[in-house]
């Protein structure tokens, strides 16, 4: 590298043995242009081209390898008259020390030797030759700079009789840019890539991903001690105790948290209310999981199974039994009481008239009794005249069924009118309206013997007939029950 090569390495590691500060350390690559010449008398000239790659390795010192080619026509060669072309390839180290480093530009000293392959005079040698220059270093922007370069190289040769001097010599200006890998200044080191630099991050192993706060610790939004990202109950009141999921405890595992929990010691799996206590749906006193009637009434006394008291085991619960006493055994309707199907109050086990139809008064064995008359407010015909209507058919069946069951009573059917209309126009229609009403219930199985038809007209109102209700109840049927 010969004496200015040792000065600039000397003089590199002189000016940073004592640097401190951060300095620009990326990696980089750099083309460079330009012309070339020789130092002879014959002033031969040519162009050269660099492609390097390097970064800093100290403040003012930068060390680089390097491609370098370079072309130049060589004039009377040896005084022969001769021209021939020297072509230089050459690959190598560079160091640049800065000798002046300003805000908007550096000035640097370089030197540096190269292996290098020259073609010249039809020979081919290859060798180590020299170089050393300066530069001027301008950034354009984060990324790039501009470069400009005068270069002083020296290439051994061995062209004895062809050549003055056993060295070569030449002069190169170029100029070109540089590229710089990655920002500038870099980020401070952040182990955890959380965005919080190391050097005031107090949580160093935050998984990757987590949101931090400025100190670089993940984020508590409830301040339970547990972070938002692990916690499964990220709204938990302040002060309240929780688990390592950041759920407030719930010792009895119930669903309802133990600062709510008025029952802390449920079983496992029994469902429970708001208050952390076993359902209770029917307010009985007995939890759903152990109430074998879980409908029960409100009000009703139970048992430890949650059913009502059937104290005379009827099958009737004591709040719905209207007959509480009933003997062992005794079939009941649903009040508890002995089945009374035809409702005339005479137990069905004794009841010879089972049909009784609602209304009538019966005897000790629950048929009807001679001397009374049963009013048929709902018996309805056509308009003006003796038709019945469908309605009237099906309530005039259940009276023939309650009749039959008395095959020797006699009965006499009455038709009444309102008073709109003569009275002998009434007349005739509430005759022709009885004997209807006889004619069905014949039909209905009643022995045509057992019953006869009378009608009244108009002479017989049972309220005013100045009002239309007054008028609907002198509109009526009645089955008389004769003696």
């Amino acid at each position: 590298m010969g004496r200015l090569g040792c000065l600039v390495l000397a003089a590199t590691l002189a000016g940073t043995a004592s640097a401190a500060e951060p300095f620009d350390n990326r990696w980089f690559i750099s083309a460079m242009a330009g012309g070339a010449i020789t130092d002879s008398s014959e002033f031969d000239e040519g162009f050269t081209f660099t492609l390097s790659a390097g970064r800093a390795i100290f403040p003012r010192l930068t060390v680089e390898g390097e491609f370098a080619y370079a072309l130049i026509n060589v004039h009377n060669v040896g005084g022969s008259g001769l021209t021939a072309d020297y072509t230089r390839f050459g690959g190598g180290i560079k160091a640049t020390f800065d000798v002046l480093q300003a805000q908007d530009f550096k000035l640097g000293l370089f030197g540096g030797v190269a292996g290098r392959q020259v073609q010249w005079l039809s020979t081919e040698q290859n060798g180590v030759g020299s170089f050393a220059g300066l530069n001027f270093v301008r950034p354009i922007d984060n990324n790039f700079e501009f470069l400009a370069e005068g270069r002083y190289t020296v290439d051994p040769v061995d062209q004895e009789g062809n050549l003055d001097d056993d060295q070569y010599y030449h002069w190169s200006a170029t100029a070109g840019v540089r590229y710089k890998f990655g920002p500038w200044p870099p980020p401070a080191p952040d182990r955890d890539r959380d965005g919080v630099p190391d050097s005031i991050d107090e949580c160093p192993n935050t998984p990757f991903g987590v949101e931090v706060n400025p100190r670089g610790c993940p984020f508590d939004t409830d301040g339970d001690g547990v972070p938002d990202y692990k916690d499964k109950c990220p709204n938990t009141p302040d002060g309240v105790l929780v688990d390592e999921h950041g759920c407030p405890l719930d010792s009895d595992k119930d669903g309802v948290i133990d600062p709510l929990d008025r029952c802390p010691d449920t079983p496992e799996g029994v469902p429970v209310d708001a208050q952390g206590c076993p359902i209770d749906s029917d307010q009985d006193g007995v939890p759903d999981s152990r109430d074998l009637c879980p409908n029960t009434p409100l009000g009703a006394e139970v048992d430890v199974n949650g059913c009502p008291y059937d104290t005379d085991q009827d099958g009737v619960p004591d709040f719905r039994d209207d007959c509480p006493n009933t003997p062992y055994g005794v079939p009941v309707n649903e009040r508890g009481c002995s089945r009374d199907n035809d409702g005339d109050g005479v137990e069905n086990e004794i009841d010879q008239c089972p049909n009784t139809f609602p209304g009538l008064e019966v005897d000790q064995v629950g048929c009807p009794i001679r001397n009374q008359v049963l009013v048929l407010h709902n018996v309805h015909f056509e308009f003006d005249k003796s038709n019945l209507l469908p309605d009237s058919k099906q309530l005039l069946r259940k009276v023939a069924k309650s009749l039959s069951d008395q095959p020797l009573l006699q009965i006499q059917v009455a038709g009444h009118t309102d008073s709109m209309g003569s009275d002998q126009y009434n007349q005739a229609l509430s005759e022709r309206r009885a004997a209807s009403v006889r004619q069905f219930l014949v039909s209905e199985g009643v022995p045509a013997a057992n019953i006869q038809s009378i009608g009244y007209g108009e002479s017989r109102p049972v309220a005013e007939n100045a009002s239309e209700e007054g008028r609907a109840m002198n509109r009526r049927v009645e089955i008389h029950l004769l003696e």
